[in-house]
This record gives C-alpha cells, sequence and structure tokens, in this order.
C-alpha cells in the first residue's frame, strides 16, 4: 500500500472513532481560565455553554451561580450535552439575561439532547425555564422556587418528546398592585410526546400548570398538585392525554384565579389512579366555554375510571356544557367507571356529581360509589337550577335513583361508605370489609371469540399504548376469568381494535381489564393487597401535604394584615377580582395598625364595593369570632355577608351580617343588628357568624364572608379594611 492510501485510511479511521465525552467542573471561585478539571475548575455558566460538546458533562459544584444555561449548541442521540449539580440542589443557579429577553434560569431554543439534573432554581428576578423549539431534552430532580415574572416561570412551545421528571416547582411569587398574587407558573403550547412525572406543583396565583388544545400525547404520571392559593392545574382541550397515578389536593378559591376549580377539559384521553381529596372548593370541572379567537373548550370521549375522590367541598365533579341548548355538544362521549365518590360536600348536600342537564346524553357513569356524608344522601344534581339566597331547587337523587331515572347514562352505580383504611391519615387503600373490593367492572369487553394479536373490543379509549413516546410501554391487561396477561401495543380508538404483544385467545363477552388480584378490579385508586405486585402502582401521598384549617386548629390560622412581611399569610386568600365596577389596592396611607391596609373603591357607579375571603373548613363552632377593623367615609355603602355552601335546604345562605347605614339589604336576608360607622376614622367590629342560624339553623360550615354593596357603590367612593382575623370560640 502507497503512503498516500495509508493516510487516507488513516484519515477514514479516525473520523470513524467517537469523540471523547469529557467531565468539566464549575465552581463559584474557579475561573475560566483554568481547564475546567475538579482540581481547577471554570468559574461560569457561560463558559460550560460555550464550551461543551455532545456527550460532555459540567459539573457544577455547591454554591450561587448568575447567568442561564443556554448551550452553544445540541447534543446528540447517544450523547446530550448534560449540566449536572455535584450534589442535589447543591448549585443554585440565580439566572439572568439571555436572548429571550426575560430574565430565566435557563433557556433553551432550538436545542435537542440535552439534560440538565440537580439544580436548584432560585431567579434574583424572572422566572425559570423556557424551552423552544427544542426536542428531546430532560430536566430532572431539580427544584424551582420565588419566580417572580408574571406569566409563566416555565414555558415551553413547540418542544416535543421531552422528559421533565422529579421536580419541585414551588412559588411562583407575581404580586399585583393590590398585594395579591397572581399568574401562571408552567404553561405548555404546541407541546407533544413529552412526560412530566413526579412534578410537585405547589403555590401559584392563577394556572400552575396549563396543557393546551394544540399538545397532544402527553403523560402526566405521579405528580402532586398542591397549589394551596389558588386552582391546581388548567387543562384546555388538551387530546390524548394521559393523568394517571396523581395526588390533587389543596385547591382553594383564592389568588388571580377566576375560582378555585382545577379544569379538566380533555379530547380522547385517559384520567385513571388519581386521589383527589381535600380541596377547599369544588375540585375540578368541565365548564365548556368560548374564549376570544381560540377554539371552543370542552372535554370529549375521555375515559375517567379508578379515582378516588373524598372530601372535597361542593362536589367531586362538575359537568357544564356550552348553553342551554349546544349545538354541538361539546361535553360529550365521557365516561365515569369505577370511581369511589365519598364524603364530598361536607358543608352543603354532600354531592358527588352537580350535573347540568345540558351535557349530551352519551355521558355516562358506570359502577361508581356515590356516597355523600351519610347512607341515603342524594349526591347526584342533575338540572339547570341554580340556587337563589335562600332555597335551591332542581333534581337531586341517589345513587341508586339516578340509575333507575336515567338508565341511559347510570348504570350500577352504589350509594355505599367505602370503608378506607385511614382517611383521618389520608390513607385511602381499602379496607378488608370494603365494599368497593372486587366491585368494578371491565374497562372493555371482547366482541367475538377470537386468538392472535388483534382484539376487537367495545371500547379501545380506556387503554394507553404508549403513545409513541420513546420509553414508554402500553398497559399490561388482564383478559377473561383467567387473566391472560397482554400488553398494549396500539390501542386503534376510531376502529376499537387492541394490537397486542403476544398470541392469546379470548371468547366474546371477555373483560378487559387493568391487572387486579381478586375476582374482580376493587373500584378506586387503589387494589387491595396489590403493593407487592410487580404490576401494580399506585398514588403516593407524602407526608407534609395537609394543611392545617378550622377543623382541628386551636390557633387562628386566618390573620390578615396586609403588611408586606407577612405577605405569604394572606396575598393569596382574598379575591379581589373580578367585581363589578369595583377595584383595590394595598394602601400604605392609613392603617388600623402597622402601615397597611386594603382599600377597596368604585371605578364607576353601580359597583359591588366586594371582596371576599374563603377559608377552608370554617367551623363556626370552634371559631364563631370575627374580628376585623374598618374605615368608612361618609355614605359609602359596606356590606359584610357570610354564605354558607350551596345547598337545597338554603340555597346560597347568604346573609348580611352588618352594614352601614346609606348599605340597603332591601329583600336579601339578613341577621342580627350591627352597625358599620361611616365617619371616616377607623374602628374595630366584633362579628359572631353563628348568627346565621337565626335563619338557618342547620349551618356548620360557612363558605365566605364577602364586603359586598349589591351594586350601590357609587363611582369615586371607597372604604378601607385591616386586621382581618377568625378566632376560636374561646378567644374572649
Amino acid at each position: 500500500m502507497t503512503l498516500p492510501h495509508m493516510l487516507a485510511l488513516l484519515f477514514v479511521l479516525l473520523v470513524a472513532i467517537p469523540a471523547v465525552a469529557t467531565e468539566f467542573f464549575i465552581a463559584p471561585d474557579g475561573s475560566d481560565e483554568n481547564p475546567g478539571t475538579r482540581q481547577a475548575p471554570w468559574q461560569t455558566i457561560a463558559k460550560a455553554n460555550s464550551t461543551l460538546q455532545p456527550g460532555d458533562v459540567a459539573v457544577f459544584l455547591d454554591g450561587e451561580y448568575e447567568g442561564v444555561i443556554n448551550p452553544a449548541r445540541s447534543g446528540e442521540q447517544d450523547s446530550p450535552i448534560t449540566f449536572r449539580s455535584a450534589s442535589h440542589l447543591g448549585a443554585v443557579i440565580k439566572g439572568g439575561e439571555n436572548p429571550s429577553g426575560r430574565p430565566l434560569c435557563v433557556y433553551l431554543k432550538t436545542r435537542d439532547h440535552v439534560v440538565i439534573d440537580g439544580f436548584y432554581f432560585l431567579p434574583i428576578t424572572g422566572g425559570w425555564m423556557r424551552l423552544e423549539a427544542t426536542n428531546h431534552c430532560v430536566v430532572r430532580n431539580c427544584r424551582m422556587e420565588n419566580a417572580t415574572r408574571h406569566g409563566s416561570p416555565v414555558e415551553c412551545r413547540n418542544s416535543h418528546y421531552n422528559r421533565y421528571e422529579n421536580l419541585q416547582c414551588w412559588r411562583s411569587n407575581n404580586i399585583g398592585q393590590w398585594g395579591h398574587v397572581g399568574g401562571d407558573m408552567w404553561n405548555n403550547f404546541g407541546c407533544s410526546h413529552c412526560v412530566f412525572d413526579r412534578i410537585h406543583i405547589s403555590r401559584a396565583g392563577h394556572r400552575p400548570f396549563g396543557q393546551w388544545f394544540d399538545s397532544p400525547y402527553n403523560v402526566v404520571r405521579r405528580c402532586i398538585f398542591d397549589c394551596r392559593w389558588g386552582r391546581n392545574f388548567e387543562f384546555f382541550s388538551t387530546p390524548r392525554l394521559l393523568v394517571e397515578e396523581c395526588v390533587i389536593t389543596n385547591g382553594f378559591d383564592g389568588s388571580g384565579s377566576a375560582d378555585g376549580r382545577a379544569k379538566l377539559f380533555i379530547i380522547d384521553s385517559i384520567f385513571r389512579r388519581n386521589v383527589i381529596y381535600r380541596n377547599a372548593y369544588g375540585p375540578m370541572v368541565i365548564n365548556a366555554y368560548k374564549y376570544h379567537e381560540l377554539p371552543t373548550f370542552g372535554m370529549m370521549r375521555s375515559r375517567l375510571y379508578h379515582n378516588t375522590w373524598y372530601r372535597n367541598h361542593e362536589y367531586g365533579y362538575e359537568m357544564v356544557d356550552l348553553g342551554r341548548e349546544p349545538k354541538p355538544h361539546m361535553v360529550t362521549g365521557n365516561l365515569f367507571k369505577n370511581n369511589i365518590f365519598a364524603c364530598n360536600d361536607p358543608g352543603g348536600d354532600g354531592l358527588a356529581l352537580f350535573i347540568t342537564s345540558n351535557i349530551a346524553d352519551d355521558n355516562r357513569f358506570e359502577r361508581n360509589i356515590l356516597y355523600g356524608n351519610k347512607p341515603g344522601s342524594k349526591t347526584v344534581r342533575y338540572d339547570w337550577a341554580w340556587p337563589s339566597y335562600t332555597a335551591w331547587g332542581g333534581a337531586r337523587m341517589t345513587a341508586e335513583e339516578a340509575n333507575e331515572a336515567r338508565p341511559e347514562q347510570f348504570s350500577g352505580n352504589v350509594d355505599a361508605e367505602p370503608a378506607f383504611l385511614d382517611p383521618d391519615a389520608d390513607d385511602y387503600r381499602l379496607g378488608p370489609e370494603s365494599p368497593a373490593v372486587d366491585a368494578a367492572g371491565p374497562l372493555a369487553v371482547a366482541l367475538e371469540d377470537g386468538s392472535g394479536r388483534e382484539m376487537r373490543v367495545d371500547d379501545a379509549r380506556s387503554f394507553f399504548d404508549g403513545f409513541g413516546i420513546p420509553g414508554e410501554v402500553g398497559d399490561l391487561v388482564f383478559i377473561g376469568p383467567a387473566k391472560a396477561q397482554a400488553r398494549v401495543k396500539k390501542a386503534d380508538i376510531e376502529a376499537n381494535v387492541l394490537s397486542l404483544d403476544r398470541d392469546v385467545s379470548w371468547n366474546a363477552g371477555d373483560g378487559i381489564s387493568l391487572p387486579y388480584l381478586g375476582a374482580a378490579p376493587d373500584l378506586g385508586a387503589y387494589e387491595r393487597g396489590a403493593e407487592d405486585q410487580d404490576w401494580y402502582r399506585a398514588p403516593s401521598i407524602p407526608e407534609g401535604l395537609r394543611i392545617e384549617t378550622m377543623e382541628t386548629a386551636t390557633e387562628p390560622v386566618v390573620v390578615t394584615d396586609f403588611e408586606p412581611e407577612n405577605m405569604e399569610d394572606w396575598h393569596y386568600y382574598w379575591n379581589f377580582s373580578r367585581q363589578r365596577n369595583t377595584d383595590s389596592r394595598m394602601d400604605d396611607t392609613t392603617a388600623f395598625s402597622g402601615k397597611h391596609s386594603m382599600r377597596v373603591f368604585a371605578k364607576g357607579d353601580g359597583a359591588d364595593m366586594s371582596c371576599d375571603i374563603r377559608p377552608r373548613w370554617w367551623d363556626i363552632d370552634r371559631f364563631p369570632t370575627v374580628k376585623v377593623a374598618y374605615r368608612i367615609p361618609e355614605g359609602v355603602p359596606v356590606g359584610i355577608w357570610l354564605y354558607c355552601f350551596k345547598a337545597a335546604e338554603w340555597g346560597q345562605g347568604a346573609v348580611c351580617i352588618a352594614q352601614s347605614p346609606e348599605m340597603n339589604c332591601g329583600s336579601a336576608p339578613h341577621a342580627g343588628d350591627t352597625k358599620l360607622l361611616d365617619d371616616d376614622q377607623w374602628h374595630e367590629v366584633t362579628l359572631d357568624a353563628r348568627v346565621i342560624r337565626t335563619l338557618h339553623p342547620n349551618v356548620k360550615l360557612i363558605q365566605k364572608l364577602r364586603f359586598f354593596a349589591l351594586g350601590s357603590g357609587k363611582k369615586g367612593q371607597q372604604f378601607w379594611f385591616d386586621n382581618f382575623r377568625i378566632l376560636p370560640a374561646d378567644a374572649g
């Protein structure tokens, strides 16, 4: 071989040898002039951004780093670029400016195959992450806290095949002019084939986690939705979404949310093995509506099965279609099956389902426990009747009555106490005598005798086939009484055909279910006794989620002083938004004590002069006393109202319990004779919430206290209040 040929061969061999990946180190006291070894580390994120090649790893030693993770290039499929904290949460990213023009900690635009692992994102100002046209990336084992940017501290656009794993996203602190928290936390626009696994979402003002109508084929798994300041999530007509094994708790009607309801608007999707418990408002809703030029938001052809709803305020689930006579229906073709609804709406009628009669008749409810606060509770409200101040008519039914009255929609539902192991400790596994054990039906049945790998069924929509996401596998299913096992490779939801991973034989009518132990699957989110089975997964409720409420507290848990240093205690409690011709501001020109108060003022005539607070579990026997300081100029109408939770017995249960001289309740209910002075001076008033029982003697829990002038405020009128407290019975 000639020398030129030898050199050419050597060149080919050298090109074919993959580049050797390098591990570099960064430390706050390093220098970018160093070689980047552990002994001589770099100093800045910028150095890592500009230097890393596919396969390289940047290891950040403990300490704080200003700047943005924003690599200059992408990694490759088997050679990602990796940014990693040397110890879990030891490297703190403070963020900085980036090409998006927004302060962030991570900015990935048109970057693929990047791994970000183990950081604590604590921005000086602004948000946490923005991903745009970014694919096959992984963000894991990170904590994100104290974002201050209005909008979405995490925003993902047109990004696909990404994985977000084991993240804590806490406190999106966007504070408005009235000292009130608002804004979103995490939005996904035009994103598909992504997995959101073990993300703990907590404390956001408006939308903690959003999936939009242009984001199909995503998986939300083992997440904890624990907002505390408002609703838990919003899914807007999201297609082909799997939500499973999640914990959904502590939803609240406060902050900048319009209300506390998580919006589960999903299309051709699956919602299963989730626990929805102890939310301080209606926890979940589909209320179809049209917003500007966006598509109409609705819920269609989705499957909600093997979930547990427990002790949520107002109801377990609400369903409202678009208008009185929707054409077309936007709430249609959905199936609720094998669920447990128990002890919801504890302050009202014990509703499991609040359904308006405008939804399509093909929405079905099969083999659910629909149990109220006691046996025989009418747990299904199915009508188009809205409560007045004092009454709430319309159709109410027990589970069995719903089966009889509307058999095309309700079948096999029962009124039975589910006998959880220890609900007071949030253990919603089934006890040995639970009527939910072996009580569930199959998710689908075979339509004909057959064998092989292609099975025609009556409903393929209940099964997950992996959505084509790398690393995801389809459901393991049991077929027929012999529990023949197979894994779903493809669920054809149009043809109702399941493609399996092995040859199986079946008979017409054989049921297809997720794996189970007994004679049939159990109802609810848990399969009794299955903890040691390889195929079993269920929601896991960690310690520390329970919020102390007036159900068990002995000291005041509702104290509002409107001081900025105590903002965490009050800035989410009060709802100032969407009040007619009314606005509010935290005011530093006058106060009863301290330096600040809340000013409520009329922007135009006919103002409600309104704001409200909905404390969690306000038991008026344990916490009957309200103290509040106020300042009312002469002639300003101010009323203080209490509202019960809605119930057939008392409707809204709205009662005015204190009023200024110009406040005219008219024919609206009022109780007590407390007068508020309108001399433009500060005063303090003590109110007893139990006065509501003069009109509604059976009330135990109060939903809200509201300042409300019934639309009688005039432009320019205003009042202030301060030092709001709800006190226990022995407070003196």
